[in-house]
């Protein structure tokens, strides 16, 4: 390693758990998590719904309502998921 690291107070270390290290130092190490299409983004990068998208699903959710008792899904998901 060049001195002036060495000067500047850097040291050498082996890394020998990437998961270790990152606990240890309170990152996250990007390349390793990172995952195409899983990023963040704003409310406003997200696309809008047409008023047309958005009437039609008040209208299915409507006419499920009109036509019965809705079923309990606690049973599908698993215990505590719900």
């Amino acid at each position: 390693m060049p001195e002036r690291y060495v000067e500047a107070g850097f040291e050498r270390r082996e890394i020998d758990g990437m998961l270790a290290w990152e606990r240890e130092a309170g990152v996250v190490h990007e390349a390793t998590n990172f995952s195409p299409g899983n990023e963040p983004v704003s409310q406003e990068q997200l696309p809008q719904p047409s008023l047309e998208a958005r009437k039609a699903v008040i209208e299915d959710i409507r006419a499920a309502v009109a036509s019965g008792p809705w079923t309990d899904f606690s049973g599908l998901l698993g215990a505590g998921q719900v």
